[in-house]
Parts: C-alpha cells; sequence; structure tokens
C-alpha cells in the first residue's frame, strides 16, 4: 500500500472517530436531558415534605365548617370553629393528617385550564393547612375522580391539578366523620364513677365506683357485686366503636325512622369529671349486622356493630359475686348454725389453730377432722345463689328455715338467713335485709351441701373418737 493511499485511510479513520464521538456526546446529552426530565417530573409531584412532629396547629375549611385544631394538654384540641355542633374530636386523625401530608407525592396530572377548575371541585375546595411555626403547608383538595381512584387537588402558587391517592384525598377532604371520635365513651375506664342500664323501661343496674370498688344503687340497693367483673366489663365498654354516622336531629333525622323514639336499651355513664355519655340502642334484629344508636347529648344517630352493643342485654346476676356472703374464716370466733331440725356451734381461733363443735374439742384429732370442720364453714359462709328475684314480696320477718349466725372475733355480728319461698326454693337474707337471691335446697342437702359436710365431719370425729378409746 502506498504512502498516499495509508494517508487517506488514516484521514478517513480519524473522522469516523470524530463523528462516533460526537456522536456518543450527542446520544449521551439526550439521555442525560431525558432523565433530567424524569428527575423533575418525579420532583414535581412531590408536594411535601416536613417533619410530621414539628406541626402545632391544623385548619381545615371544610363543606361542613372551619376547623382549627392545635395541641392542648398533649393532645389534639379544636380551639376556633364556626360549626354549630360540639363533638369529641378524634385526636388520632390529626395525627394521621400531619403524617399523610408531610411526605404527600401525587400519582398523576390533570389538566388544569382555570375554566375547568370547577370540573374538578377545586373553584371552592376544602382547603387543608398543617402549620409549623412561622411555616404553612397547604393543599387545595377537589372532588374524587368519577373511578375513585384519586382526588384531584392543588398546590397554591402551582397551576398544576395533581390526582392523589383515593385514601388520602378521603382523609384530607375532611368531614366531620373524619373529624368526631369513633369511640362510644370517651372515657378511660378508671375515670368512670357511675354507669346505669335501662333495658324495656326497667334498671338492669346502677352502679357507683369509689376507690375501684363497685356498689349497686339500684334495682338491689348495695348487691353484692362482684367489682372485678364489673372492670372487665367496663375495659371493653370503653374499646367500642361505632361504624358510621347516620346524621344529627336538628338537621332533620327522624328517630322514628331509626327505632330511636322508644330505644331498648340505654346506657348512662358518667365520670369522675362530672361529665356525662347518654347512649340508646334501637331494637335489632338479630340477624341483622348493625344496630342504630343514639348519642343524646348530641341527638345524633350512628350505627354500631351488633357484637359491640350485645352487652346492652347483660343480666345483672354476670356481675354479681355468686357468694352471698362472704366471711372470713381468720376473723370468726363462732358460728350458731341451723339448718330445719338440725343445730350446732362451731367455735374457732385460727391463730391458735383451736376449734371446736358442740362443746368438742377438735385441735387435736388431726388433720382430716380439722379439713372437715373447715369444709363446713366454707359451705355456710360461700353459700352460692341460684338466681335473683328482684319482684317477689319477701316477709323478712317470717321464721326461717336456715340461719347461720356469726360471731366476729372483734365482737361483731352477721347472719345469712334463708326463708322458704316454695319447695326446694329459698329467699336469702343478709343482716335481715332481702338480698334478691334465691337458693335452691341442693345448696344444702346436695353432694357439697352443709348437711353432708356436717354428716362427714360428725364421721370423722367419731373415728377419731375411736381410735383415741
Amino acid at each position: 500500500m502506498s504512502s498516499k493511499t495509508m494517508k487517506r485511510m488514516v484521514i478517513i479513520l480519524a473522522a469516523l472517530l470524530v463523528c462516533a464521538i460526537a456522536g456518543y456526546l450527542i446520544v449521551d446529552g439526550i439521555l442525560k436531558k431525558q432523565e433530567q426530565a424524569v428527575a423533575d417530573e418525579e420532583a414535581s409531584m412531590h408536594l411535601f415534605s416536613f417533619d410530621p412532629n414539628s406541626i402545632d396547629k391544623v385548619t381545615l375549611d371544610t363543606k361542613e365548617g372551619h376547623f382549627q385544631m392545635e395541641i392542648v394538654d398533649s393532645t389534639w384540641a379544636i380551639t376556633d370553629s364556626d360549626y354549630p355542633h360540639e363533638f369529641v374530636l378524634n385526636s388520632a386523625y390529626v395525627s394521621t393528617v400531619c403524617s399523610y401530608l408531610s411526605e404527600l407525592t401525587a400519582l398523576t396530572k390533570f389538566e388544569s385550564a382555570e375554566a375547568s377548575l370547577a370540573d374538578y371541585g377545586l373553584e371552592d375546595p376544602v382547603v387543608l393547612t398543617c402549620s409549623a411555626g412561622g411555616t404553612d403547608y397547604v393543599l387545595h383538595v377537589g372532588n374524587a375522580t368519577p373511578t375513585q381512584e384519586y382526588f384531584y387537588a392543588m398546590v397554591p402558587g402551582n397551576d398544576t391539578v395533581f390526582g392523589i391517592d383515593y385514601e388520602y384525598g378521603s382523609v384530607f377532604y375532611g368531614d366531620t366523620s373524619y373529624l368526631k371520635s369513633p369511640y362510644m365513651l370517651n372515657y378511660y375506664d378508671v375515670d368512670i364513677a357511675e354507669m346505669l342500664l335501662e333495658r324495656e323501661g326497667e334498671i338492669v343496674f346502677d352502679l357507683v365506683q369509689k376507690d375501684h370498688i363497685w356498689t349497686m344503687q339500684a334495682p338491689l340497693e348495695n348487691g353484692n357485686i362482684d367489682s372485678a367483673q364489673v372492670n372487665s366489663m367496663l375495659s371493653s365498654l370503653v374499646r367500642i366503636r361505632v361504624e358510621g354516622f347516620v346524621g344529627l336531629t336538628s338537621e332533620g333525622i327522624s328517630l322514628k325512622d331509626y327505632g330511636l323514639d322508644k330505644p331498648y336499651a340505654s346506657l348512662t355513664v358518667r365520670s369522675t369529671d362530672g361529665s356525662e355519655t347518654i347512649v340508646d340502642f334501637a331494637p335489632y334484629d338479630v340477624n341483622d349486622g348493625t344496630v342504630y344508636v343514639l348519642f343524646r347529648n348530641e341527638q345524633e344517630v350512628a350505627t354500631m356493630m351488633q357484637g359491640d352493643a350485645n352487652f346492652i342485654n347483660t343480666k345483672l346476676s354476670e356481675l354479681m359475686n355468686e357468694n352471698i356472703m362472704q366471711v372470713d374464716f381468720n376473723q370468726t370466733a363462732a358460728v350458731d348454725a341451723v339448718v330445719d331440725d338440725l343445730t350446732f356451734r362451731m367455735e374457732m381461733d385460727a391463730a391458735s389453730e383451736t376449734y371446736s363443735i358442740d362443746g368438742i374439742d377438735i385441735s387435736t384429732m388431726g388433720k382430716e377432722v380439722s379439713s372437715e370442720f373447715r369444709a363446713v364453714f366454707d359451705t355456710m359462709s360461700n353459700l352460692k345463689f341460684e338466681e335473683l328475684d328482684l319482684t317477689s314480696e319477701v316477709d323478712v320477718t317470717a321464721e326461717p328455715a336456715v340461719v347461720f349466725h356469726y360471731t366476729m372475733q372483734d365482737g361483731t355480728e352477721r347472719e345469712l338467713s334463708l326463708i322458704e319461698a316454695e319447695d326446694s326454693l329459698y329467699f336469702a337474707l343478709v343482716d335481715g335485709e332481702y338480698t334478691g337471691m334465691t337458693v335452691r335446697r341442693r345448696s344444702l342437702s346436695g353432694s357439697t351441701g352443709v348437711l353432708t359436710f356436717h354428716e362427714r365431719l360428725m364421721d370423722a370425729i367419731a373415728d377419731a373418737q375411736a381410735d383415741e378409746s
């Protein structure tokens, strides 16, 4: 190959190399511009970025009214509003709004000609403002898209109409069903001082609490309430949530349409600070999943899951101590018992472990005898009721068929007596007052009855005496 040809080839290769480099640079520039455009587009969709915990005020101007919320005593509270009805704020909702808005990213964009704002519901939008110090983060929320995939939204100073996630948009839209506390009772269980349940016009129970001990005011004053059972029920009640809010009577809701003009049951709860909540429950079909309720103070109708409302069918007996009267063995000096024709006297001093029955000292007769002695005492002092009878008129002066009269170590006396009501059924009296409780004969003569245990004790004493002789 001649030198001239060689030079021509080098020139051609150099030209090709220059073209290749130039082409690469052009393509690389185009790709970078495309990447930058994508990055810019993604950035334009990221509407807010702030610390949700820095927010100290949230303002919401909705179709229903103006609501200004601020932190008061470490929780969100409404500090200004033109809404005509009072309600308990759902503070968790406000925290959710702050969290959702703090990193809000739009999912799509729409045409934003000024004339089309009405089509998006943005000519008169819901206005959400989260404020941190002097900085405001503002979002305008319009309607949902016809497919309910997005909500239309805009940011002041930007003409773009964005499509934000439907769930987020629903929260930002902020109707009062979101703003209102979803709980039936807005108290902690330890703050409840009184609880009254009425069913079909009659008091099921009226209970008051002092120092964590529950007592009954009605229907049986000072009935033997099991505080643990009541506290357990309260722990469930304060967690009950409504499913949805139907509307207010002041806005045309008819109680009759929801069966609340003649409610099946009513729950009244009073707190230690004197506030009161009254909830009425409509009659309901057991095959239906929900129950209509009326929050009487607000005159607002709502719905509740039937399973949550089933507590209104609680029986008083479920909250009562199953023992008619409890007496501490260690604090008792003597028991005088009468059961039908059987009478006996038990004397005891638990501290010195000295026991006797009808004058027979059993202290040295062994563990079996002392165990049977204690069993007789427990059977009497832990006698359980069969059912409640609050309607019968009981003659408390009638001669009782059964009497357990206790003399305590401090000299005080207590008495449980049973007056025969009918064959095998007795009314139970404590210290001469009818308890509302009834006792079946089997509690006295059955395999765990006092007559059975008395017989076992006497047999054990006889065997011990025989062994001694």
